[in-house]
């Protein structure tokens, strides 16, 4: 900008050089108006070389839009490298479980977050373009809350006739308004907190009204945000906060409101004192205390006078000015509206080339990061949650391990045991002895005997040590259950969506196992009974030959029994071991790691995730670094 300014300087000073003859048409303005009309082609040199910066920098961010939409490419990528992902169907032991396909759960997981992606980078594409539409001009934007005075400054900035002013009701501003004034294009937006505010946010207190004003400040050059003197309230200095920290360009203006239609009062009251940055110097510190960071300049001005000063066709002004014989500049001058357009002046043509190409290039970064940090939520809770089940899974199947081998270690003595509870050796012996059994009656007595109690014993032995089981794994669903309590949803990744999730409302789990152990035929009554008889066999053959005492047999022939039940539960324990447990335990692990597995690949998608939505921060970053060398180039914004 500093070389513009010369070379408007030299153009005047050609012309004034020039030598005109008396018959010429052409004259040169009055020397005490060159400075006037050097200032204004000043400003509109700046404003033709601001819409020049911002045509180049438009293109420079359609180039980089361009990369980012290329990040659908490394999307579609990962949806096929899922597509090769394979996890087994769900083993249940119950017919009426429904086994879920984790396959294609994972799938339409990854599909909706892909969708929800793809969608961000469309909206972006199209809102940039919307952006190059309207290059052409540098755009001032009116916030402030409703009532505050915004449309009587844009009637005043525009020479408008005072239609769009309220008279006391609510939110007279519904929809974004486009004027023109010096050049410029001013938006009047919606008042903040007005009552007709629809559809307000309960986090963000933000309404539709606001919500459009607020979507209008990603292309606005320059904010000129509104106070009124009467009445400041805390939502209005939270909304100059939010607006600040997107970096725009800020002038406040606070607007002093001391009704000047009875100008004789007006002035008896020497009203026209308050219109200064001392008198409201209260109100300009709380303003800037609220946002300490921000560098803006506050200007008390009186909107009313500024109206009253440069209205046309507005028959109740002109009465004003009949009835009390003032003049339009001494309003003008009074109003302070002359330091609004100096201000606006002056940051266009000392800073308007950096303005624009901020606006620009802000809005692209601002978006980047917005679509990229408004997956961080779901994508992180994924991983998080996903990370912490996986662990809960892991350290659940170590310690059903550890059971399972506790349980075969111990399962022979288990069942011996339970049968002792039921059989007194001791007693079968005495009654045989006693009644002098034949070696056959001994051996059929020993049989039905065995036959009867033992019947119950394995199924009992392995219900109690499955109910442990059972147990844990209610724990796990009980612990699953309350980590997705405590995050409702994850975006794309809901609780529903854990391939094995229907495992944990199996009603009817442990007696799954049981008809699966019933049907493999080793509940009692099968060959395992025979080894335990031959054994008995011989050590009756031994017993009936010798010459003992009564009491010596019963104890010989009960330590014989107690070694044929020895004999006999270890074998009922091995067949269980071999033909329920080993089983058993092989399908439940398989679906414990069915689950492992699903959670890893869940974990492995998420991450994937996340290194893609990174690029994004990563893109954002990247184009935050090349504005503020571009800023530095053109003269960074104050």
């Amino acid at each position: 900008m500093k070389t513009i300014l010369p070379a408007m300087q030299q153009s005047w000073l050609l012309i004034s050089q020039l030598k005109l003859n008396a018959n010429s048409a052409l004259s040169l303005p009055d020397f005490e108006v060159i400075p006037i009309i050097e200032d204004y082609c000043n400003f509109l040199q700046a404003l033709t070389f601001c819409k020049k910066i911002a045509i180049k920098e438009y293109e420079e961010i359609k180039l980089e839009a361009l990369k980012v939409s290329n990040l659908n490419s490394v999307l579609e990528k990962l949806r096929k490298n899922i597509e090769e992902v394979e996890i087994n169907d769900a083993i249940a032991f119950d017919d009426e479980v429904n086994q879920a396909n984790a396959l294609q759960t994972l799938r339409q997981t990854s599909d909706k977050f892909s969708h929800d992606f793809r969608e961000s980078l469309h909206q972006l594409i199209i809102g940039i373009k919307k952006l190059g539409e309207d290059l052409q001009d540098f755009k001032v934007v009116l916030f402030g809350r409703t009532k505050v005075g915004k449309s009587t400054v844009r009637e005043a900035l525009t020479k408008g006739n005072g239609e769009t002013i309220g008279k006391g009701g609510q939110s007279t501003t519904v929809e974004i308004n486009k004027y023109s004034w010096y050049n410029l294009t001013v938006y009047d937006t919606p008042g903040t907190l007005s009552v007709k505010d629809t559809h307000i946010d309960t986090k963000t207190r933000i309404g539709d009204e606001e919500r459009k004003a607020y979507e209008l400040l990603e292309k606005a050059d320059i904010a000129l945000f509104m106070f009124a003197t009467d009445n400041i309230e805390e939502p209005e200095l939270e909304y100059l906060q939010r607006i600040s920290k997107r970096g725009r360009k800020i002038l406040v203006l606070l607007n002093v409101k001391n009704d000047v239609s009875d100008y004789r009062k007006f002035r008896l009251r020497r009203a026209e004192k308050t219109i200064c940055g001392d008198s409201q110097a209260g109100h300009i510190k709380r303003i800037k205390s609220r946002v300490p960071d921000a560098s803006f300049e506050i200007i008390p001005v009186h909107a009313q006078a500024a109206f009253f000063s440069r209205a046309e066709k507005n028959k109740d002004i002109d009465k004003f000015y009949q009835s009390y014989g003032v003049q339009k500049s001494e309003l003008y001058q009074l109003s302070k509206f002359a330091d609004i357009r100096n201000h606006l002046v002056e940051n266009i043509v000392n800073e308007g080339a950096a303005i624009r190409c901020q606006t620009i290039r802000e809005y692209f970064i601002h978006n980047l990061n917005e679509l990229a940090q408004r997956n961080v939520p779901s994508i992180d809770n994924c991983l998080e949650t996903s990370k912490e089940i996986l662990s809960k899974i892991e350290k659940t199947k170590k310690s059903i391990e550890s059971k399972f081998d506790n349980f075969e270690d111990k399962l022979s003595s288990l069942i011996l045991v339970s049968a002792k509870d039921v059989i007194d050796t001791h007693e079968f012996a005495t009654r045989c002895i006693e009644d002098k059994y034949s070696k056959d009656a001994i051996s059929n007595s020993w049989a039905n005997m065995l036959e009867s109690e033992l019947k119950e014993i394995p199924g009992k032995v392995f219900k109690e040590f499955m109910s442990t089981i059972k147990d844990q794994l209610e724990e796990l669903a009980n612990q699953v259950n309350f980590i997705y309590a405590q995050n409702d949803s994850f975006g794309g990744f809901e609780a529903d969506s854990l391939p094995w999730q229907g495992m944990f409302k199996i009603g009817g789990f442990v007696a799954g196992f049981f008809g699966f152990a019933a049907a493999v035929g080793w509940i009692p009554g099968g060959g395992w009974a025979v080894g335990a008889l031959a054994v008995l066999a011989a050590v009756l053959s031994w017993f009936v030959g010798l010459f003992k005492s009564k009491t010596t047999k019963i104890r010989e022939l009960a330590e014989k029994l107690d070694e044929s039940l020895n004999k006999c539960t270890y074998e009922i324990a091995e067949q269980i071991r071999q033909e329920a447990v080993l089983q058993t335990r092989e399908k439940l692990f398989s679906l414990l790691d069915n689950m492992i597995k699903s959670q890893e690949q869940m974990i492995s998608i998420a991450s994937k995730f996340k290194q893609l939505n990174d690029l994004l921060f990563a893109a954002a970053n990247s184009n935050k670094e090349k504005m503020e060398a571009r800023l530095n180039e053109l003269g960074k914004v104050g």
